[in-house]
């Protein structure tokens, strides 16, 4: 699994999540604007008002855009690893609290087994 500031370097091999069905494992593939996308939907639609909050301000939020789990911390890497740990095949994106151009700043890959 890819930790710490790995996820920095790890985004230029693009995003893979590994899903469990009845037909057993397969991958899903999604590009960064497609992940980005989905978050800032996540964002905009009920995570921003819950924690855009004075205390926040500056923070990152990192949300898992499969489940809406989030979790915000100074910098988005312990937030990430706690939803890495939580969900380890999360597809995880993140935001600067409290900038108003919602744009994603960062995509998160998780590898299963790697």
């Amino acid at each position: 699994m890819v930790r710490g500031a790995e996820y920095l370097t790890s985004l230029r091999f693009g995003l893979l999540a590994v899903a469990i069905g009845s037909q057993g494992m397969q991958a899903i593939l999604l590009s960064r604007e497609e992940v980005a996308r989905r978050g800032k939907q996540l964002y905009e639609s009920r995570i921003r008002q819950e924690v855009e909050v004075e205390e926040n301000i500056g923070k990152m939020v990192i949300i898992d855009i499969e489940t809406g789990d989030y979790k915000v911390d100074e910098n988005g890497l312990g937030a990430a690893d706690y939803l890495g740990e939580k969900h380890p095949n999360a597809r995880l994106v993140g935001f600067k609290i409290g900038y108003s151009d919602g744009h994603a700043i960062i995509t998160i890959p998780f590898q299963c087994g790697l």
